[in-house]
């Protein structure tokens, strides 16, 4: 299953990074911490990631970036 997350850390919008030797998705602001399946693990966010609504289309992904709050 193809999952397509927002870059952005659900406490403040700080872009996440993906850290290969942890396998998780990290928030340089704030110390959050969220597991590869979106879930959040530790830190100061309530929330999972976000989930783009996406679609594969003749190839092609196409994402809906509406999909997602625009604080995100």
């Amino acid at each position: 299953e193809l999952v397509v997350f927002s870059r952005s850390c659900t406490d403040l919008g700080c872009p996440l990074d993906y850290e290969p030797g942890s396998g998780c998705f990290l928030c340089p602001c704030h110390g959050g911490i969220f597991a590869q399946d979106g879930r959040r693990l530790a830190g100061p966010a309530k929330s999972p990631m976000h989930r783009y609504a996406h679609r594969i289309r003749a190839e092609v992904l196409e994402i809906d970036v509406s999909s997602i709050p625009v604080a995100a």
